[in-house]
């Protein structure tokens, strides 16, 4: 009997080339989402760090003025005839 015969009657898998590239790109994905998601959850002030963070993209930690909008001018209404 050859080893292949033996090892396939013994239940063993090979790691295949595929299972290893489907396993692996699996697990930078998985690597990936998560920084992201950390990133962003520091980013919005949910995770502590932001000022680290701020610091090392660049980003001014100063808090922007509030928005000011200009009052509402004259409505006109107008009728289909």
């Amino acid at each position: 009997m050859s080893d292949r015969a033996d090892a396939d009657r013994s239940g063993s898998q090979r790691w295949t080339r595929r299972r290893v590239l489907a396993l692996g790109s699996g697990a930078v994905a998985a690597v990936a989402a998560a920084g992201i998601t950390a990133f962003e959850l520091v980013d919005h002030g949910v995770l502590p760090g932001k000022a680290e963070l701020d610091r090392l993209d660049g980003a001014c930690s100063v808090p922007s003025p509030p928005l000011a909008y200009q009052p509402l001018g004259p409505a006109q209404q107008l009728t289909a005839s």
